[in-house]
């Protein structure tokens, strides 16, 4: 992966001598214990293939959990929506934490110490309006430790519309050789029940049809094209 990569290794190894190759590796923001796998091939007439198993474990300071928080919004949410990271110092020395700020006003955090010195808590609250679809802000906050003075929390929304419409285009086949039914879900996700009726095609070649999956949410829309359809 690209977490792991190799740099300039010895290509070519005297009978009896030793080669080397420079292994790097990134956390890439894991945690915890990690397993890497380096496959080496040569010309060796025993052994062309050899594997090596890099094994760790990744360690931080300051442990943030989740570390890219995710929160989904629905339409009509009757309040803001919030989620909370948990901040934990792994050192032994006790740190401070302040000045949690957001770099968009969509989101704003509020810092809460559980344990003085060791353990805090974030909550992270989206405030509306909202765009649809992604949303996203960086929450930093400022830490004692010399080495790492600002923690970033990478927070993002997905704002859902009141009307779901999964896929939102329908993609045919070059040639058309027989009947063929697409189907289209269309979904309340919002708090008020959806009604729909009297579906219309502006190509009267094609016919559809409206299926209700779940009573006011849920609905299966199928569009039924004959053979030798062309655009």
């Amino acid at each position: 992966g690209h977490c792991t990569t190799a740099g300039k290794w010895s290509d070519h190894v005297e009978p009896g001598k030793t080669g080397e190759i420079p292994i790097r590796f990134d956390s890439c923001g894991g945690r915890g214990d990690v397993t890497k796998t380096i496959m080496v091939t040569s010309n060796s007439k025993l052994a062309p293939n050899q594997t090596l198993l890099l094994r760790g474990t990744v360690w931080k300071a300051i442990e943030v959990n989740p570390q890219y928080p995710y929160m989904v919004i629905m339409p009509d949410a009757p309040s803001n929506s919030t989620t909370v990271v948990h901040i934990t110092n792994q050192v032994d020395e006790p740190i401070t934490l302040s000045d949690p700020t957001s770099s968009t006003a969509s989101f704003k955090a509020e810092l809460k110490t559980i344990t003085p010195g060791k353990a805090f808590e974030v909550t992270i609250t989206a405030i509306p309006p909202f765009t649809l679809g992604h949303n996203s802000a960086t929450i930093s906050i400022k830490t004692s430790l010399t080495n790492m003075p600002v923690i970033n929390i990478n927070v993002n929304a997905m704002v859902q519309p009141s009307v779901g419409v999964v896929p939102p285009q329908i993609t045919l086949m070059p040639q058309i050789d027989r009947w063929m039914t697409n189907r289209v879900t269309i979904t309340a996700n919002g708090s008020k029940a959806l009604a729909l009726s009297d579906p219309e095609v502006s190509d009267k070649r094609i016919s559809v049809e409206i299926k209700e999956s779940i009573p006011g949410r849920v609905f299966q829309v199928a569009a039924i094209f004959p053979p030798g359809f062309q655009i």
